[in-house]
C-alpha cells in the first residue's frame, strides 16, 4: 500500500532537526568584529603567558613579548635581541603571530597598541614585569570595537577588560 504525506511523528522530527540547525547557525551571523577581537585577545593572552613561563623556567635569560610597530602582530624574543623571535623548541618555528595569517587568521583586521616602552613587555624570573612601576596595557581595536588587556606590574596577572 502506497503512503502519501507525512505522519505527525515525521513532521515533529523534521521540525526538531530544523530547530537544531537554526540554533547552530544563529551564532555564526553574530558580530564578527567581537569574535575577531576575542580571538586576538585569546591568542595574545596565550603568548603573554608563554613568555611569562619562559622567563620563570629560564631565569638566566630575559624574555619579552614585542608588539610590532604597525600593530599587526607580535613575537616572543630574548631581551638581548628583541628583533629576532625565539624558536619553538620542537618545531623550531619562530614564536611570532601576524594578524590575519596562520595562527592569527581568526583575528583578521584587529590592530594592537600598547603603553609599554618600545612596545616591549618583559617578564622577570618571578613572572612579574621587569618594569614593576606601572601596569602595562595593550589595546586591541577593530572597526568600532575595542578591548584592552592589562598586565599587572608586580604579579604579571593578565586580565581583559
Amino acid at each position: 500500500m502506497k503512503r502519501s504525506g507525512f505522519t505527525l511523528v515525521e513532521l515533529m522530527i523534521s521540525l526538531a532537526v530544523l530547530a537544531i540547525l537554526a540554533a547552530l547557525a544563529v551564532p555564526l551571523v553574530g558580530d564578527t568584529d567581537a569574535l575577531r577581537l576575542n580571538a586576538a585577545e585569546r591568542l595574545l593572552t596565550s603568548d603573554l603567558e608563554h613568555t611569562q613561563i619562559l622567563a620563570i623556567t629560564h631565569p638566566e635569560d630575559a624574555y619579552c613579548l614585542v608588539i610590532h610597530d604597525d600593530g599587526s602582530g607580535w613575537h616572543i624574543a630574548h631581551m638581548d635581541d628583541v628583533e629576532t623571535p625565539v624558536l619553538e623548541t620542537i618545531s623550531e618555528d619562530p614564536l611570532t603571530v601576524t594578524i590575519g595569517e596562520g595562527r592569527g587568521r581568526p583575528a583578521s583586521g584587529v590592530l594592537l597598541s600598547t603603553n609599554a616602552n618600545d612596545n616591549i613587555i618583559a617578564f622577570d624570573p618571578n613572572g612579574g614585569l621587569t618594569d614593576f612601576t606601572a601596569e602595562t596595557s595593550i589595546t586591541l581595536t577593530i572597526g568600532e570595537s575595542e578591548g584592552m588587556l592589562s598586565v599587572a606590574a608586580s604579579t604579571g596577572t593578565i586580565s581583559y577588560e
